[in-house]
């Protein structure tokens, strides 16, 4: 009896730490998304940008590239940003 109720006292103190640690790690997650985001993002476009400095008749190339690219990067955040959600909102 005794150790059970040790037990769930432990538990209830686990309980009340677990929340800051998920929030800790969600943070962490949705902030290194965003910044590969913006860091890719904006290598992708400065290599456009140069590479059409160097052939302006791939201009539409480049463009496309660029473009789905910087979709791509922004799928690939989003899904961070819901696994952060996802560290946040579902049960251990």
């Amino acid at each position: 009896q005794q150790q059970r109720q040790r037990s769930l006292s432990e538990a209830a103190a686990d309980e009340a730490t677990l929340p800051w640690v998920r929030v800790t790690i969600a943070v962490v997650i949705a902030f290194l998304a965003l910044g590969f985001m913006l860091y890719t993002a904006r290598s992708i476009w400065l290599s456009g940008i140069s590479a059409i400095g160097r052939n302006p008749r791939a201009r539409g190339s480049v463009w496309t590239t660029a473009i789905f690219s910087t979709v791509l990067v922004v799928l690939v955040a989003l899904v961070a940003l819901l696994v952060a959600l996802g560290v946040l909102v579902l049960p251990v």
